[in-house]
């Protein structure tokens, strides 16, 4: 009879599961050294940080630090009076530090700085009108003795976050004799993105098995794809581009979210302060706390998305200046409410704000005013004699 065919053939013997799992894993290794090495040969860029970039901001630049920064030796045009200029170390102020091209501090010289977003910096007020301005003028007609130099640390947009880290950065190097800190707006805003995710992605620090995976070519191709992709999600006109996701205008009558999705939440802006006295006091500086006012705080409401607010309903930055008052009286610094002095205020309401949030000239006056009797009164902030006043 025939042979069936194959009969008398030997097939060969099946891998165990142990030998699948072995060639599997030697086959994926060598995947992994083959995309590697092509990653490698194609100069594909390490692991790093994602650069914040101001958009077309054009008063602005990037900065890792910060996340952006008044470009330096600017002159931006103004509607209203002479331009305003911005000097080297990207202020709205003409002094400079002692090694950035300004004079030392002089024995008699006594130098304020304050800190804060827009309406800190000016937002559309003229040159020669800011708060700061006024300020230093009053002081130095009071006290003929002494030389005043009020430092505008404002930067539009700048929470606690990157104040903070402005005064390590620049600040300091100023000498101050006292620090006024007036950050509180852009801290409980709704923004598209939060402060701390925003400097993760700027200045990353991976520990552990992240740090390993970043040695990787192959890994950084698609892992900085995604953090690029990160930070442009939700990118706005004239914003920094860094991370979020848009917020939705409702966010801010919702209790439930503030000082908590804000930009930075309210224990982080606690904190931050916290800091900010810690430093100024490490060189002999002290410090007073001077939270913003907003247009409900005179009784207008001009923000048309958002149905106007019941008298004494909590706002967004309600729990910011109730942390603000409390931890001025915990620490027993001096604390000067702007929002008090302009509720106060018997002027037509529509003259001090330009919008729901800047002070026009005549609400810098006030903000100027409150500063000064808070000074006179209390002189030892500036390391002045008691009683000594205009000769």
């Amino acid at each position: 009879a025939a042979a069936s065919p194959g009969r008398g053939r030997r097939r060969p013997p099946a891998l165990s599961p142990s030998r699948k799992l072995l060639f599997s894993m030697a086959v994926l290794v060598g995947l992994i050294l083959f995309w590697e090495g092509l990653a490698r040969v194609l100069s594909v860029a390490k692991c790093g940080p994602v650069q914040p970039d101001a958009g077309n901001w054009e008063e602005m630049l990037g900065d890792r630090n910060t996340l952006w920064k008044m470009r330096p030796n600017y002159e931006i045009p103004s509607p209203i009076g002479p331009p305003t200029r911005i000097n080297a170390v990207g202020l709205r102020d003409s002094l400079l530090p002692a090694g950035r091209g300004g004079h030392k501090k002089a024995a008699k010289e006594r130098r304020i700085l304050i800190t804060g977003d827009s309406s800190v910096y000016g937002w559309g007020v003229p040159t020669g009108q800011t708060f700061q301005e006024r300020l230093e003028k009053q002081l130095n007609e009071h006290w003929p003795a002494f030389h005043f130099e009020v430092i505008n640390l404002g930067v539009p947009g700048y929470s606690t976050e990157q104040s903070l880290r402005q005064l390590q950065e620049v600040g300091l190097a100023y000498e101050p004799d006292l620090l006024v800190i007036s950050n509180v707006f852009s801290d409980s805003n709704f923004d598209h993105f939060q402060d701390a995710e925003a400097l993760a992605l700027a200045n990353p620090d991976p520990e552990g098995v992240g740090a390993l995976l970043q040695k990787s070519r192959s890994y950084c191709a698609l892992y900085m794809g995604w953090q690029n992709r990160l930070a442009r999600r939700g990118q706005q006109a004239n914003r920094v581009l860094m991370p979020g996701v848009p917020r939705d205008a409702r966010w801010v009558s919702e209790p439930s979210r503030f000082g908590v999705d804000a930009r930075v939440p309210l224990q982080r802006f606690v904190q931050n302060i916290d800091a900010m006295v810690d430093l100024a006091a490490e060189q002999g500086a002290k410090t007073l706390l001077a939270p913003l006012a907003q247009e409900w705080d005179v009784g207008r409401w001009s923000m048309k998305e958002l149905p106007q607010p019941q008298p004494g309903q909590a706002l967004p930055w309600t729990p910011y200046r109730e942390a603000i008052a409390h931890l001025a009286s915990t620490r027993s610094l001096v604390h000067v409410p702007f929002y008090r002095f302009f509720s106060e205020s018997t002027q037509p309401p529509h003259t001090l704000f330009s919008d729901a949030i800047h002070p026009t000239p005549q609400g810098a006056q006030i903000m100027a005013k409150a500063l000064f009797d808070s000074l006179v009164d209390n002189p030892e902030l500036l390391s002045l004699p008691t009683g000594m006043g205009a000769e």
